[in-house]
C-alpha cells in the first residue's frame, strides 16, 4: 500500500518496538507454545529495525513487511548492508504464521535463529 506522507514515528521507537519483538522472539519455547510465533516475532523485529533506519535518515518506504523490499530500497539508497542483516530475508516467508503448518527451517527443538539483531543497529550508523 503505497504511504501518503511520513510513517509516523520517530526513528528510536521504531528500534524500541524492534526490541521489545526481538526480545520475546527469543523467549524459551513455552510449553504448548507454537514456535512459528516466536518466528513472527523476529520477523517483526527485523522488520521494525529496518523502518528504523528509514524513519534515521528521514526516507519513506512504502507499507510492506517484504524484508527483501525493505533491504532492497536501502541499498538503492545508497546504503551498504551487512550481509548478515540481509541473511534476514528468510524470515519473510509466512508459511509458519499458518495454523497446522510449521516453518521447514524449523524443529521444535529450537529458537529462532536471532543472531541478526546484533547487527541491525549497524546499518543506521552506514
Amino acid at each position: 500500500m503505497p504511504r501518503n506522507g511520513p510513517a509516523p514515528g520517530t526513528a528510536a521507537q521504531w528500534l524500541a518496538r524492534a526490541k521489545g519483538d526481538l526480545a520475546i522472539a527469543q523467549l524459551p519455547l513455552p510449553e504448548k507454545g507454537f514456535l512459528e510465533d516466536l518466528v513472527f516475532h523476529a520477523q517483526w523485529a527485523a522488520e521494525k529495525s529496518l523502518k528504523a533506519v528509514y524513519q534515521h535518515h528521514g526516507w519513506a518506504f512504502r507499507y510492506t513487511h517484504d524484508l527483501e523490499e525493505l533491504i532492497t530500497g536501502l541499498k538503492r539508497l545508497g546504503l551498504q548492508i551487512p550481509a548478515t542483516v540481509e541473511a534476514v530475508v528468510v524470515l519473510t516467508v509466512r508459511p509458519f504464521i499458518t495454523p497446522g503448518k510449521l516453518w521447514h527451517g524449523l524443529n521444535s527443538n529450537s529458537a529462532p535463529n536471532t543472531s541478526f539483531a546484533a547487527q541491525l543497529p549497524l546499518v543506521s550508523r552506514s
